[in-house]
């Protein structure tokens, strides 16, 4: 018979088992909801003449306790390290910048907390020393840090896991705590950082790539602040009459027919998960599993990125997200025609596109389930224009136009009203990137419709002006997220991603320096970065960007 291989969690209830009797106890106590923070922890052992009760803030307040501690990344290192324990046995490992280097550095340097919270011997040595095994402590050699529980000293057993009133005995709750506090620790050390490299970027003058990340910075940060207040899904009325409005739009009526741009499951909310509330139990339960969603968004749409980022980065949903798409409608178009290497679970689409794959039924296998930040669009020239030419007619036209696109769509609209006649402009297709490049020497005659950013873009270094209509400077194309039908089958997960996004636009929508930390995190991602730069016609500049001054165009 085989020998059978010991794992950690086998190995770990051999040492229980010899610690029958062991009197050492731990109980750590969380706050209820969504925050998953230790709030007091208790320990008891043999030569203590009574357990050590220690509540989380700078002192014990009101409450009876020995100590305290604060919910630092060292505290939230410890707690991964226990959860690790409980729910299989296993143990910290890392370099520099994770949880293992932070918990190690607390054992190290003797952090007050450690001992506060475990107290000392009569002899007077720390207590906290034998509860933790180390290999490579403090990183003296090359590799990772590795640090465990001393289960001889402390077993996995005599540990309780308490939120509110209630024990987490199940391993599935425990790693969903265990998450939490995960996306916390990382969420609070990576907006830390990044507002130390903000703080010198406003100090020092900027330079090179730097003058990119801030430009986009700037521009990405006025749009999502723009579009996540000018799109309104919490007003029942609101929504219904903006869907209203698009299904007696010839150009969508055109390739979408009667279907509908949202779920039922969106559309007849609770009034709480219309508000983006819901117990934060239920939404790891769908959200935190072992697969990630798979999220598939154009780069250059900065209020979904915004929203996705804070759901993966800071509350810790299993997310893995694509942004290398320089428009929806490739997006669109890699659905119809299979052409995904992975099919992600979810897509951003903008109206367009998402009016085409509709009109194809269920041949997508994609299904509408909620409206997103719409996107702002606008007219450009080339060359200055004079007050006689400011007009929309007699030009040539540049825009996407080969598949169905929001540009396409603002220009039938302009025709319909009559701003427009079609007989008296030419229309071609070209791409954001070459319209940007083919800008640089266009005068008056020549218009092109775009999207966010590519307007603000031509205006900064191809001097273009505006045309559009009088008194309406910008227009605000509706964009949507379907979901695979595989999500939509499942219908409290697809509801979850829904209230999860809710919460999330307005959690943003409310706390501007949340928001600043998020664009400032795509801005510094150098994948996300360089994608933009190309999709904009970006990619063969240096450094030769204009002083920036106020962006928003008058």
């Amino acid at each position: 018979m085989a020998r059978r291989e010991l794992t950690a969690k086998s190995i770990a209830c051999l040492i229980s088992r010899n610690n029958k009797g062991n009197m050492t106890r731990l109980e750590l106590h969380f706050s209820p909801g969504s925050s998953a923070q230790l709030r007091k922890a208790v320990f008891s052992h043999p030569k203590l003449s009574s357990p050590i009760v220690s509540v989380r803030g700078k002192g014990g307040g009101a409450v009876a306790s020995d100590s305290s501690f604060q919910w630092t990344r060292a505290v939230q290192a410890f707690v991964l390290l226990v959860l690790d324990a409980k729910a299989d046995g296993g143990v910290l490992k890392g370099e520099e910048s994770t949880p293992a280097a932070s918990l190690d550095y607390a054992i190290s340097k003797q952090t007050a907390w450690l001992a506060d919270m475990f107290g000392r011997f009569d002899s007077g040595a720390l207590i906290y020393k034998r509860a933790f095994k180390r290999s490579n402590p403090e990183r003296k050699r090359s590799g990772p840090v590795i640090v465990s529980l001393n289960q001889a000293f402390l077993p996995c057993e005599n540990i309780k896991v308490i939120i509110g009133e209630a024990e987490l005995k199940d391993e599935r709750q425990l790693r969903v705590l265990r998450a939490a506090v995960k996306s916390q620790w990382y969420a609070s050390s990576k907006l830390r950082i990044e507002e130390r490299v903000q703080s010198r970027q406003n100090a020092d003058e900027l330079n090179g790539d730097d003058k990119f990340k801030e430009l986009f910075r700037r521009l990405l940060t006025e749009e999502c602040q723009l579009v996540m207040h000018a799109t309104d899904i919490f007003n029942s009325r609101a929504l219904k009459g903006n869907l209203a409005q698009l299904r007696s739009n010839p150009s969508v009526n055109g390739l979408s027919g009667d279907a509908e741009f949202v779920s039922a499951l969106d559309s007849e909310m609770l009034s709480s998960h219309r508000l983006g509330i819901v117990d934060e139990d239920m939404l790891r339960k769908y959200l935190c599993g072992s697969k990630p969603i798979r999220i598939a968004s154009p780069a250059p749409g900065p209020a979904a990125a915004a929203i996705f980022v804070y759901l993966r980065d800071v509350k810790g949903y299993s997310l893995e997200l694509d942004f290398a798409y320089p428009h929806a409608i490739e997006i669109a178009q890699r659905i119809i025609r299979s052409d995904f290497d992975q099919a992600p679970d979810a897509v951003v689409l903008g109206i367009a596109p998402a009016a085409q794959l509709l009109g194809l039924g269920g041949k997508s296998h994609y299904r509408p389930l909620m409206m997103l930040p719409k996107n702002s669009q606008r007219i450009i020239s080339g060359g200055r224009v004079s007050g006689r030419a400011k007009t929309l007619g007699e030009a040539d036209y540049f825009m996407l136009k080969e598949n169905p696109s929001n540009p396409k769509f603002y220009f039938d609209q302009l025709v319909r009203s009559g701003e427009l006649r079609e007989k008296r402009v030419s229309l071609s297709h070209m791409e954001p990137d070459e319209v940007f490049s083919t800008f640089k020497e266009a005068d008056e005659s020549v218009r092109a419709i775009l999207f966010f950013p590519h307007y603000h873009l031509n205006q900064i270094f191809n001097k273009t002006q505006l045309v559009d209509r009088a008194g309406d400077q910008r227009q605000f194309k509706e964009m949507f997220l379907f979901v695979h039908d595989s999500i939509m089958r499942d219908r409290n997960k697809a509801r979850c991603l829904d209230i999860a996004i809710r919460d999330a636009w307005l959690t943003i929508r409310e706390q501007p320096r949340l928001m600043n930390q998020l664009i400032g995190r795509l801005v510094n991602d150098q994948l996300y970065l360089k994608f933009m730069r190309r999709a904009c016609g970006l990619s063969s500049l240096r450094a030769d960007i204009p002083k920036l001054g106020r962006l928003t165009p008058s």
